[in-house]
């Protein structure tokens, strides 16, 4: 038998808590009398409808509707996320739960839309609580841990320690006494360093309903008194619930009388909400307390309130209005992602046209150069042939690049082909400018019967021949090089030299950023372990890592550059590869001395279409992809960064993965 002992105990103590919540809303009435701008109204406002919530809810919803007014009057839509997220508590709490949801997925889009991770992280966990009431254990759970991982400076131990108590409830609801036990301990300890408010209300009544599940009635019955405790006498939700819990131990302990008691209790705090859950908890208790009592009438009264609350609440209509909002969301988070994806096909039409014109570019300046040079001799042609050639398999590769959302700097690289094989054909045509001046010189030599003199120019002529042979094979090798590392991925591995890779998109990187932009200035320098091993990779994939990286160095270092303040007139951006042996691995970092990265952004930079650089400079995919490339190689990508000194983004791959023998 339970002893009704204890009880007369605790509720003495209560006085103090209805004083000290009497305390706080006199100071705040106070306030809110004496204030002066808007913006302390709304704030006063907001805090006096949290304090009624629990109380007197009609009070609660009067402050809340007149803050979203002024916010209306004053365009103060800061305010708003917080305002339409405590309404749609409030409605929770007296039973309107297709309002509260409508209300809180408002506030948590708004929220959204701001970046405000507060109230984000509040409306997830508002959300969870909804659906527990509606008993989806499952999307509870979802939101409540949603609500965990939302990054929030203004996050503390209290609002963590309440996350983990409603985690642990569901999981008490649902029956998992081992997941509640876990986190209901973890709440408990955080509990106990900072406890404040009315945070014990809901601790000790969740500790009570898992000593409930895990058979410890007369614990539960400890845990039930400390929590009215904490209530005070006007906390009418918070009584109606833990009276009704107490209720359920006496009818458990076939102790009708004592269950009618404390149900009845309950009854009456849940009515002047009306708090409509704890109503239909009460009145299902009476019903099944009268019933074992035989008194049929009574238990027939209780149970028809009981079937009035749960329509009310449970409703068809209720459910099918739950049902709609349900899908009109996924409606729009579907609609989000669609724009994100024509977003990114844009992108990539607009990259194909650039990329398009910037080829178009280059066909008309070879195509006069051609033109100009159609004199030249028959060995000078085939030359032209082959590199024209090599240009138009070029122009190929770079159109499926432009394609692929993998390529995010298609005009650096295209510019820096251009600069590697501009050399050898400066070369080609300055020698057969030469050779057509010597040609017409044999002739006349030719004509005048000067044989010596004939010999001698023709060898000068060979000479310059061969020079034209070497630098146009020089082009080709070029070409060829550029192609390979340039074309769509084949997915296949090959044995690549790391330092040679390196070398070449290093300053593949470097003279397509001058090619774009002639002020662009920077150091950069090698570190090359001489020790390393050819690796098995995908080059064109990890060449698409270097680029990237390497692209985004001189980025920073140029930015860093054209804000210069006084102190730093002797700063020189510089960028540098190094690689090293690392015997099971090996490491490439791609070290630079710009502005390094704050650490709140640090933790995004590898989220797809997350960028700092400014609208249409960047897609946010680079460093995401990359880190992608390099987990599929079995390797891993990090950062280290420090403000004001610059940053080292590491790639280490394993040589060779061991094998695992069962």
């Amino acid at each position: 038998m339970i002893s009704r002992s204890l009880i007369i105990i605790f509720l003495l103590t209560s006085l103090i808590g209805f004083a000290q919540r009497q305390k706080t809303i006199d100071s705040i009435t106070y306030q809110l009398a004496t204030a002066k701008s808007d913006t302390s109204r709304i704030s006063l406002m907001l805090s006096l409808a949290a304090q009624y919530t629990y109380a007197k809810p009609d009070s609660a919803l009067l402050y809340v509707e007149k803050v979203i007014n002024l916010i209306q009057d004053k365009k103060a839509d800061k305010w708003k996320p917080t305002a339409l997220r405590l309404q749609g508590s409030i409605n929770r709490e007296i039973g309107n739960l297709p309002l509260a949801i409508e209300l809180t997925l408002n506030s948590l889009r708004i929220g959204q839309k701001y970046n405000n991770n507060s109230e984000i992280r509040r409306s997830y966990n508002g959300l969870g609580n909804i659906y527990l009431d509606l008993m989806d254990y499952q999307k509870s759970i979802s939101f409540f841990q949603l609500s965990r991982q939302v990054p929030d400076i203004t996050k503390t131990e209290f609002s963590e320690m309440n996350l983990l108590l409603n985690i642990g409830n569901v999981y008490t609801e649902s029956n998992q006494l081992d997941s509640a036990s876990y986190y209901l301990n973890k709440a408990f300890h955080l509990f106990i360093r900072s406890e404040s408010g009315n945070s014990g209300i809901f601790m000790y009544r969740n500790l009570g309903k898992l000593q409930v599940k895990l058979g410890n009635q007369k614990q539960a019955l400890n845990y039930y008194l400390k929590s009215i405790e904490a209530c005070g006498q006007e906390d009418y939700r918070n009584l109606a619930a833990t009276n009704n819990k107490i209720a359920v131990l006496f009818l458990t302990d076939r102790q009708e009388d004592s269950c009618i008691y404390y149900a009845e209790k309950a009854l009456k705090y849940g009515i002047k909400g009306p708090f409509r859950v704890m109503i239909l908890e009460s009145s299902k208790l009476l019903a099944e307390a009268y019933k074992s009592k035989d008194d049929f009438r009574k238990a027939l009264e209780y149970q028809e309130l009981m079937i009035d609350t749960k329509e009310k609440l449970y409703g068809a209509g209720n459910i099918e209005a739950i049902q709609a909002m349900v899908y009109q969301e996924q409606k729009r988070n579907d609609e989000i992602e669609a724009s994100k994806l024509a977003y990114q096909n844009r992108l990539k039409q607009y990259g194909y046209l650039a990329g398009v014109g910037l080829l178009i570019i280059i066909a008309l300046f070879l195509y006069r150069n051609n033109k100009q040079k159609n004199k030249a001799n028959t060995l000078l042609q085939e030359q032209k042939e082959k590199a024209e050639d090599a240009l138009s398999k070029l122009k190929s590769t770079q159109s499926q690049l432009i394609q692929s959302e993998k390529m995010a700097s298609l005009g650096e690289l295209t510019a820096g082909i251009a600069h590697e094989i501009q050399n050898p054909l400066n070369f080609v045509n300055n020698f057969a400018e030469v050779n057509v001046e010597l040609i017409a010189e044999l002739k006349q030599e030719l004509e005048k019967g000067d044989i010596a003199e004939a010999i001698a120019i023709a060898d000068d002529i060979a000479i310059n021949e061969e020079k034209i042979l070497q630098h146009g094979k020089r082009a080709d090798s070029i070409v060829k090089g550029m192609l390979q590392h340039s074309r769509s991925s084949s997915g296949q591995k090959e044995l690549t030299d790391i330092n040679t890779l390196c070398d070449e998109y290093l300053r593949l990187s470097y003279h397509g950023l001058r090619a774009k932009d002639k002020s662009f200035n920077a150091d950069f320098k090698t570190e090359f372990d001489a020790s390393l091993p050819k690796i098995n990779i995908i080059p064109q994939d990890i060449g698409r890592v270097l680029l990237n990286l390497i692209n985004n160095a001189f980025y920073v270092v140029a930015e860093r550059q054209k804000n210069l303040s006084g102190l730093e007139e002797t700063y020189k951006p510089s960028v540098t590869i190094t690689t090293k042996n690392l015997i099971e691995s090996i490491e490439i970092s791609v070290k630079d001395n710009g502005n390094g990265i704050p650490e709140e952004i640090k933790k995004k930079i590898f989220q797809p279409f997350f960028t700092t650089k400014p609208t249409g400079e960047g897609t946010g995919l680079g460093l995401s992809l990359s880190y992608d490339i390099v987990k599929a190689h079995g390797g891993e990508l990090k950062v280290e960064t420090k403000e004001g000194e610059g940053s080292q983004f590491i790639i280490q791959i394993p040589i060779q993965k061991k094998i695992k023998y069962d």
